[in-house]
Protein backbone atom coordinates (compact mmCIF):
# COMPACT_ATOMS: atom_id res chain seq x y z
CA UNK A 1 0.00 0.00 0.00
CA UNK A 2 1.25 3.70 -0.96
CA UNK A 3 1.43 5.68 1.80
CA UNK A 4 0.20 9.35 0.47
CA UNK A 5 1.33 12.50 2.44
CA UNK A 6 -0.39 16.00 3.04
CA UNK A 7 1.69 18.04 4.80
CA UNK A 8 1.52 21.64 4.93
CA UNK A 9 4.38 23.21 6.06
CA UNK A 10 5.73 25.69 8.52
CA UNK A 11 2.95 27.32 9.78
CA UNK A 12 3.53 29.36 13.14
CA UNK A 13 2.06 27.64 16.33
CA UNK A 14 1.45 30.54 18.44
CA UNK A 15 0.55 28.89 22.57
CA UNK A 16 -0.81 32.24 23.93
CA UNK A 17 -3.31 34.77 22.94
CA UNK A 18 -2.77 38.18 21.28
CA UNK A 19 -3.81 40.58 23.43
CA UNK A 20 -5.79 43.96 22.35
CA UNK A 21 -4.64 45.53 25.66
CA UNK A 22 -0.64 45.39 25.32
CA UNK A 23 -0.90 46.30 28.73
CA UNK A 24 -1.73 42.69 30.03
CA UNK A 25 0.83 40.83 31.45
CA UNK A 26 -1.27 38.13 31.88
CA UNK A 27 -0.91 35.23 28.97
CA UNK A 28 -3.10 32.31 29.07
CA UNK A 29 -2.49 29.22 26.58
CA UNK A 30 -5.39 28.80 23.79
CA UNK A 31 -5.99 25.04 24.83
CA UNK A 32 -4.35 23.11 27.76
CA UNK A 33 -2.89 19.80 26.62
CA UNK A 34 -2.39 16.52 28.70
CA UNK A 35 1.22 14.84 27.89
CA UNK A 36 1.52 11.38 27.48
CA UNK A 37 3.79 8.93 26.24
CA UNK A 38 4.51 8.99 22.49
CA UNK A 39 3.65 5.85 20.15
CA UNK A 40 6.95 5.36 19.26
CA UNK A 41 10.77 6.53 20.26
CA UNK A 42 11.31 9.69 20.10
CA UNK A 43 15.16 8.77 20.89
CA UNK A 44 17.42 11.97 22.25
CA UNK A 45 14.31 14.50 20.95
CA UNK A 46 13.70 16.75 23.26
CA UNK A 47 9.87 16.71 22.61
CA UNK A 48 6.30 15.97 24.17
CA UNK A 49 3.58 14.34 22.99
CA UNK A 50 -0.64 15.09 23.72
CA UNK A 51 -2.59 12.63 22.33
CA UNK A 52 -6.73 13.17 20.75
CA UNK A 53 -6.82 17.26 21.06
CA UNK A 54 -10.54 17.59 19.70
CA UNK A 55 -10.58 20.16 17.42
CA UNK A 56 -14.62 20.37 17.04
CA UNK A 57 -17.30 18.59 18.68
CA UNK A 58 -17.61 15.21 16.97
CA UNK A 59 -15.29 11.89 17.73
CA UNK A 60 -13.17 11.99 14.41
CA UNK A 61 -12.44 15.09 14.50
CA UNK A 62 -9.08 14.88 16.95
CA UNK A 63 -5.62 15.61 16.54
CA UNK A 64 -2.47 14.19 18.02
CA UNK A 65 0.62 16.98 18.31
CA UNK A 66 4.23 16.52 18.95
CA UNK A 67 6.09 19.52 20.63
CA UNK A 68 9.27 20.58 20.64
CA UNK A 69 10.68 21.61 24.28
CA UNK A 70 11.12 25.74 23.58
CA UNK A 71 9.85 28.47 24.94
CA UNK A 72 9.96 30.56 21.30
CA UNK A 73 7.36 30.55 18.71
CA UNK A 74 8.21 27.31 16.60
CA UNK A 75 6.52 26.15 12.85
CA UNK A 76 4.20 23.45 12.45
CA UNK A 77 3.53 20.31 9.95
CA UNK A 78 0.37 19.05 9.82
CA UNK A 79 -0.23 15.79 8.54
CA UNK A 80 -3.65 14.73 7.24
CA UNK A 81 -3.59 11.01 6.56
CA UNK A 82 -4.97 9.11 3.23
CA UNK A 83 -7.29 6.23 2.29
CA UNK A 84 -9.50 8.48 -0.05
CA UNK A 85 -12.07 9.96 2.78
CA UNK A 86 -13.33 6.54 3.43
CA UNK A 87 -10.77 4.91 5.88
CA UNK A 88 -7.91 5.50 7.35
CA UNK A 89 -6.63 6.94 10.75
CA UNK A 90 -3.75 9.47 12.32
CA UNK A 91 -2.27 6.51 13.89
CA UNK A 92 -1.65 4.38 10.79
CA UNK A 93 2.10 6.63 10.07
CA UNK A 94 3.05 6.02 12.99
CA UNK A 95 4.37 2.30 12.53
CA UNK A 96 5.09 1.02 9.23
CA UNK A 97 6.34 3.64 7.60
CA UNK A 98 9.54 6.32 7.87
CA UNK A 99 7.26 8.99 9.27
CA UNK A 100 8.68 8.55 12.81
CA UNK A 101 12.08 9.11 11.35
CA UNK A 102 10.45 12.47 9.73
CA UNK A 103 8.64 13.28 13.00
CA UNK A 104 11.71 12.64 14.78
CA UNK A 105 13.62 15.01 12.74
CA UNK A 106 11.02 18.00 12.44
CA UNK A 107 11.19 17.63 15.95
CA UNK A 108 14.98 18.43 16.23
CA UNK A 109 14.37 21.25 14.03
CA UNK A 110 11.79 22.80 16.45
CA UNK A 111 8.97 21.83 14.24
CA UNK A 112 6.17 20.96 16.27
CA UNK A 113 4.16 17.92 14.37
CA UNK A 114 0.21 17.20 13.87
CA UNK A 115 -1.56 14.14 12.82
CA UNK A 116 -5.15 14.66 12.21
CA UNK A 117 -7.99 12.66 12.03
CA UNK A 118 -11.59 13.96 10.46
CA UNK A 119 -14.90 12.77 9.71
CA UNK A 120 -14.77 9.84 6.96
CA UNK A 121 -17.66 9.83 3.77
CA UNK A 122 -20.52 7.36 4.67
CA UNK A 123 -23.06 5.35 3.07
CA UNK A 124 -26.21 7.72 1.54
CA UNK A 125 -23.59 10.79 2.33
CA UNK A 126 -24.95 13.85 1.50
CA UNK A 127 -22.23 15.96 2.13
CA UNK A 128 -19.62 13.63 0.70
CA UNK A 129 -15.79 14.91 0.24
CA UNK A 130 -17.19 18.46 1.35
CA UNK A 131 -17.41 16.83 5.33
CA UNK A 132 -13.93 15.48 5.43
CA UNK A 133 -12.19 18.88 3.85
CA UNK A 134 -14.52 21.31 6.01
CA UNK A 135 -12.92 19.57 8.93
CA UNK A 136 -9.38 19.60 7.43
CA UNK A 137 -10.01 23.35 7.42
CA UNK A 138 -11.07 23.73 10.87
CA UNK A 139 -8.17 21.74 11.93
CA UNK A 140 -5.80 24.17 10.46
CA UNK A 141 -7.82 27.12 11.50
CA UNK A 142 -7.74 25.47 15.44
Amino acid sequence: MNNCKLVFLLLPVIITPCSKNEESTVQVPLIELEFSAPPFDLQETDAQFAEDVAYDVYDLTKFNMFIPNRSSLTALVIYSHGSGFIGGNKNGVYSGSNFPEDIRAFLSNDIAVTTTNYRLITENETAGVLKSLDDSKRALVY
